[in-house]
């Protein structure tokens, strides 16, 4: 099993940065779906037949297996009373831009051991909700 150090080493050469930005926006997705199940006291069988989908479906959606289209997105949302936005930067203000050992941009974090750490914390406070 890798270790957070090896594993951002193993991210940093082998992911590309929109790799990873799109990988971080379904699992910010996924929360917020899996937040507001939990928040409807709903297991994924009755929130899947409350959002007119399959159990699997919730399933991939809560997991960060799905790759949403923005319809899907925006259909999840007004069905369960979500704002979706999304903002679109230009590289030099925002996003992730490497330097040796560093990364920067996401979540006010500047390296990619720290973004995962954060990820881990946020995926628990999930699980206790």
């Amino acid at each position: 099993m890798l270790k957070n150090k090896e594993l951002a080493s193993y991210i940093e050469a082998n992911l590309t940065k929109a790799t990873i930005a799109g990988e971080i926006a379904k699992a910010e997705i996924a929360s917020e779906i899996m937040k507001s199940r939990l928040k409807k006291g709903m297991n994924q069988k009755e929130f899947a037949q409350y959002m007119n989908v399959s159990q699997a479906m919730i399933s991939k959606w809560e997991s960060g297996e799905c790759n949403f289209s923005i319809s899907t997105i925006c259909e999840i949302c007004d069905k369960l009373s979500l704002v979706f936005s999304i903002e679109i930067t230009a590289i030099e203000q925002y996003c992730i831009t490497k330097t040796s050992d560093e990364w920067s941009g996401i979540g006010g974090s500047n390296n990619i051991t720290d973004m995962m750490e954060v990820s881990e914390r946020s995926k628990d406070l999930v699980e206790a909700a």
